[in-house]
């Protein structure tokens, strides 16, 4: 299946938290590293950034995120941007 990474295209919104302990930026980057053909955009959030106190792994999935952090994930498959009313926008990995 790894041999079949190098055949993935495309851009992608890499999402990351501050206070995320088990993704963590340079682990995020090895993965990517792993799929040479994608185009990503990586946007790395601070909850103080969104209005949360703490965002973590999981916190993303969870509904005090909703409003916070869906809208940016919206925007970037609705328009190809990751920027957002926040002011938050993305970076190259």
């Amino acid at each position: 299946m790894i041999s079949r990474y190098q055949h993935v295209t495309g851009p992608v919104l890499v999402v990351g938290f501050t206070d995320d302990a088990f993704a963590t930026r340079a682990g995020t980057r090895r993965l990517l590293d792993a799929f040479p053909r994608l185009r990503p955009q990586m946007l790395v959030i601070a909850p103080a950034q969104v209005g949360m106190a703490k965002i973590g792994h999981f916190g993303f999935l969870r509904g005090a995120s909703e409003a916070a952090l869906w809208p940016i994930l919206l925007a970037f498959l609705r328009d190809g941007r990751s920027s957002n009313a926040s002011g938050i926008d993305a970076t190259p990995p």
